[in-house]
C-alpha cells in the first residue's frame, strides 16, 4: 500500500473518531443541561437530597466534558458551540450553588 493510501485512510479514521468523540460530548452536556434544569426546579428544592443529586450528576458531566473537549480539534466545526454549552451548565450550576448557599443561611439564621 502506498504513503496516500495510508494518510487518507488515517484521515477517516481522525474524522471518524473525532466525530464519536464530539457526540459522546454532546451527549454528556445534554445529561448534564438536564440535570441542572432538574435541579433548578422549584420542586426539587423542597426534595434537597433529590437536588444534591441531580448537582453532582453535572458535575460530574461538566468535568468530564473538560476533559474530553481539549482532544476536539480547534478547527472542527462544531467545537465552538460544545463550549458555549459547557459554560451555559458551568453558569447553571453556579447558580444553584448561590441558591443553595443562601438556603442554607436562610435555614440557619
Amino acid at each position: 500500500m502506498n504513503a496516500t493510501a495510508d494518510s487518507w485512510k488515517l484521515e477517516q479514521l481522525r474524522a471518524k473518531t473525532d466525530g464519536e468523540l464530539m457526540a459522546l460530548i454532546s451527549s454528556r452536556l445534554d445529561a448534564g443541561l438536564d440535570c441542572a434544569r432538574m435541579m433548578m426546579h422549584p420542586q426539587s428544592h423542597d426534595l434537597w437530597e433529590s437536588a444534591e443529586r441531580l448537582q453532582a450528576k453535572a458535575e460530574e458531566a461538566y468535568h468530564e466534558v473538560r476533559r474530553l473537549l481539549p482532544w476536539v480539534p480547534v478547527t472542527k466545526v462544531g467545537r465552538g458551540g460544545l463550549e458555549c454549552r459547557l459554560e451555559e451548565l458551568r453558569e447553571a450550576l453556579d447558580e444553584f450553588s448561590i441558591h443553595a448557599e443562601f438556603r442554607m443561611q436562610t435555614a440557619c439564621s
